[in-house]
């Protein structure tokens, strides 16, 4: 093989380095990425030359699911990389970062250290295969669905967005009545 092993990295490395890095993307609110393609070395996996990148620009407020299906398309019209040596460069050693696997320990929510865009890009990220979680009145509750408070709430502007606020609204849906609990952010109710 003239190449070696390849490996094909959705991320523009040495940003995101590691297994998760469509799921970093998103979480911390980059707004371009794209494919690599870049050589195994022997004793470590993304830090090989690389041999071909295709950017992409991150579409505002995406889900880490989508941006990896457009990444996945990117992957699969990247041509066959040139044989020729002057096309390889070495990764630089600055401006590498690793995006570790994502896990359940990633999607608890703490109101006093993160931001309501945190919360909002952490959703977008994980979220979908990860549900978040915060502790509410000492009882742990899954947050079930993001929505903006304008939607929630367009003629009460006296329900001001104060971050941590708690707000109420109940939702009938059968005979036996359902509470819905939006805890309220600034500009974001969180569904319990």
């Amino acid at each position: 093989m003239p190449y070696g092993i390849l490996n094909v990295q959705p991320s523009l490395l040495p940003r995101w380095r590691g297994p998760a890095p469509i799921f970093h993307t998103v979480l911390h609110g980059d707004s371009v990425t794209g494919v690599t393609i870049m050589q195994i070395k022997p004793k470590g996996f993304d830090v090989g030359p690389i041999l071909q990148q295709e950017l992409h620009e991150v579409p505002k407020n995406c889900i880490a699911d989508e941006l990896g299906a457009t990444l996945a398309v990117l992957m699969d019209s990247l041509k066959t990389p040139s044989r020729k040596d002057s096309n390889r460069k070495e990764q630089p050693k600055n401006g590498a970062t690793f995006a570790p696997k994502i896990s359940s320990r990633m999607a608890w929510i703490t109101w006093e250290e993160h931001s309501c865009d945190h919360i909002d890009r952490l959703c977008r990220a994980i979220g979908s295969r990860i549900p978040l979680k915060t502790i509410w009145m000492g009882n742990p509750f899954k947050l079930l669905d993001f929505v903006k408070c304008s939607v929630l709430f367009p003629a009460a502007p006296h329900l001001s967005a104060v971050p941590g606020s708690v707000c109420y609204k109940k939702r009938i849906k059968y005979p036996a009545c359902s509470l819905q609990v939006s805890l309220r952010m600034a500009g974001l109710d969180l569904k319990l």
